[in-house]
């Protein structure tokens, strides 16, 4: 009966590592784990698709500003996705760039033509700030936009998720070791 009791505490406590550690990194993907913002008067907008992208528009028509999607990174690990931009302005991404920085160090600066797209992959840490931006210089003409998309993520466990792994596994072997010796 101890030997039960003893199992199931161990794979208890293994199951909620491996859960809290998937919640803490997956919230980054979701909706939940983005700010939306744009400059005042502005106009544009961020459709999500979580957890595999989302749509953003800059302004039109408006103000001239910012449309900024962004998140902060709870854990450490690498990203990847794909993108693909279009400006309607009638004179391309010049008035209306499109651009991706990573702790302010740009990633993708889309300044020149009307079509453009690409994939990016790149580590990044506990607390790096990700930003997909479009600026409109005029406000008018027509908005820029963007999809991001196919988003594929792996997160490293954080030291402290390795030692609690490690000991529930020590317990749960301990524990059979024990029940085999009886």
């Amino acid at each position: 009966m101890k030997f039960t009791i003893k199992l199931g505490f161990c794979m208890l406590a293994v199951a909620l590592l491996c859960s809290m550690s998937t919640v803490a990194f997956a919230d980054n993907f979701s909706t939940a784990g983005y700010t939306f913002s744009q400059s005042s008067g502005t106009n544009g907008f961020v459709t999500p698709n979580a957890p595999s992208g989302f749509y953003i528009q800059g302004t039109d028509g408006a103000a001239a500003g910012d449309t900024t999607y962004q998140t902060t990174f709870g854990s450490s690990g690498t990203l990847s996705f794909d993108w693909t931009a279009h400006s309607n302005d009638i004179d391309g991404f010049p008035f209306d760039p499109f651009s991706i920085t990573l702790n302010g160090g740009t990633l993708v600066n889309v300044g020149s033509g009307t079509d453009a797209n690409g994939s990016l992959s790149f580590a990044f840490n506990a607390g790096d700030n990700l930003v997909f931006n479009i600026h409109s210089t005029d406000g008018c003409c027509g908005p820029s936009m963007a999809t991001i998309s196919s988003y594929n993520t792996s997160s490293v466990p954080e030291p402290g998720s390795i030692a609690l792994l490690g000991t529930g596994l020590l317990g749960l072997g301990g524990a059979i070791r024990r029940k085999i010796r009886l």
